[in-house]
């Protein structure tokens, strides 16, 4: 399941979250009735929420992927190592 959500993880998701969380807030404040006010802009909060939440993603699948680089690139450089002294000999 996290490996379906991570494809819509992304910049324009978050970006889309949040701006959808402040047009409701302003909505909210500018439409309806106290019950009305009240229950959008808790549904606003969430979708900021929410958008913060998936900002936090993003940047984890960014180090994520920094983390795998390097690994693989620590990887090559001590095959490279192990095998010099082999082919000396």
């Amino acid at each position: 399941m996290l490996r379906s959500l991570s494809e819509y993880v992304g910049f324009p998701a978050v970006v889309g979250l949040i701006l959808g969380g402040v047009a409701i807030l302003v909505l909210s404040t500018t439409l309806g009735g106290q019950f009305g006010q009240v229950l959008a802009a808790f549904v606003g909060i969430l979708v900021v929420l929410g958008g913060l939440g998936m900002m936090f993603l993003v940047w984890l699948k960014r180090m994520n992927a920094d983390i795998g680089s390097n690994r693989r690139d620590i990887e090559r450089d001590l095959e490279e190592i192990m095998d010099g002294p082999d082919s000396e000999e």
